[in-house]
């Protein structure tokens, strides 16, 4: 029976590490992309900004995500276009924030056993409160510039701090995990 019920605690301490290890990852969701899969994104090396792009509120965090892209786009060997010629790709920029409540949790458990029958008991969670947390989201899109089609999507979730060293940190991880499978690999057709 002590075998037993050490396999319960290791088992019922697993569980709550897994959860406490979930609770904490929320917010810097992975980015989310898309991309044409007929689209050929062979041979393609510039790219200018796009006039439509939504400004971010702020002119410092813009910069921080204009940066983040070029650098992203170079390291794939897509560079701005050189002034006077047409680039391969135009990049549009969307951004916005909002403000969710999330509820502050608390995880309790109890294990115990009974008298001659051999039952456990295992509690749940409790809410102990709320806080209020402001996301961020970024979308990038990269589109052809001579059929004006999109090509490439990517939107991008995290917490919002308030500090600037963590703002950039924050940008710059995003973008680049964004960007980690740029261009996309194309599939071969069966001919």
């Amino acid at each position: 029976m002590a075998r037993s019920s050490r396999s319960i605690a290791s088992r019922t301490g697993l569980l709550l590490s897994l959860l406490a290890a979930g609770a904490l990852t929320v917010e810097a969701a992975k980015p989310r992309v898309d991309y044409d899969t007929e689209y050929d994104f062979e041979g393609k090396t510039s790219f200018a900004w796009s006039n439509e792009s939504i400004p971010v509120p702020s002119e410092l965090i813009q910069q921080r995500i204009e940066v983040a892209v070029t650098d992203s786009l170079g390291e794939k060997g897509v560079g701005p276009a050189v002034e006077g010629t047409a680039p391969d790709y135009v990049v549009l920029l969307e951004s916005y924030a909002d403000t969710r409540v999330r509820s502050r949790t608390r995880v309790g458990i109890g294990i115990g056993k009974g008298v001659g029958s051999g039952g456990v008991s295992v509690g749940g969670s409790r809410s102990v409160g709320t806080k209020t947390v402001r996301i961020g989201t970024l979308v990038v899109q990269i589109i052809d510039r001579e059929t004006g089609a999109l090509v490439w999507e990517a939107e991008m979730s995290d917490k919002i701090s308030g500090e600037a060293e963590d703002i950039d940190k924050q940008v710059r991880r995003s973008v680049e995990r964004a960007f980690k499978k740029f261009p996309p690999k194309q599939r071969k057709r069966k001919k």
